[in-house]
């Protein structure tokens, strides 16, 4: 076991829930998978919009890992700004803690998130984007756990996986595991 995530395990001030949770964490990927997962996919947002000028929007909530690790690999021309909103809702009207203030008119909208859960979260964002006047729309995610996804261009990620609970890599579990340079997976919470 990692010693960061043995520590998590071990530490009173955590609730026994989650210790246990953690303790019972399978290792899903390693830090050398996760760093060449990163270069392949910034060669791939390099090739499609090199030449695009993009606005890269990163969630604060599960993307400021995600984002720090690939932006010095985009080596593109790019715009970059954050907002904030909950990857789990189910509703595609996006609820905003935080909504984006960069103009998109006439732009192509690059969201970052750490895991993208579900379809309606795309729908969302394409909508929110779309009204705004942006070109094009896509969804950039380090974990994707949707269904669909698959079929569609505009999703990116690093892996997909499925629908188990993960942290590590910027991703977290009532605010724990996020600092960790693997990325693991829990069941039952």
């Amino acid at each position: 076991m990692n010693p960061d995530l043995r520590a998590l395990c071990l530490s009173e001030e955590i609730s026994s829930d989650i210790r246990l949770a953690l303790s019972s964490a399978k290792l899903i990927f390693e830090d050398e998978e996760i760093l060449k997962a990163l270069d392949q996919l910034a060669i791939r947002l390099r090739v499609g919009f090199y030449e695009r000028h993009p606005i890269v929007l990163f969630n604060l909530k599960d993307a400021v890992w995600f984002f720090a690790n690939v932006a010095p690999r985009l080596l593109l021309p790019q715009t970059s700004g954050y907002c904030e909103f909950d990857v789990g809702q189910i509703d595609p009207e996006i609820t905003w803690e935080m909504e984006p203030t960069v103009d998109v008119r006439n732009r192509d909208v690059l969201f970052f998130l750490g895991e993208l859960k579900n379809r309606d979260l795309v729908t969302g964002l394409n909508r929110w984007a779309r009204v705004r006047g942006a070109l094009s729309v896509g969804v950039v995610a380090l974990v994707d756990q949707s269904d669909e996804s698959s079929q569609s261009p505009n999703i990116y990620s690093c892996f997909r996986s499925g629908r188990e609970t993960m942290f590590g890599c910027g991703l977290q579990i009532h605010g724990y595991g996020f600092s960790l340079s693997n990325i693991y997976a829990v069941s039952g919470l």
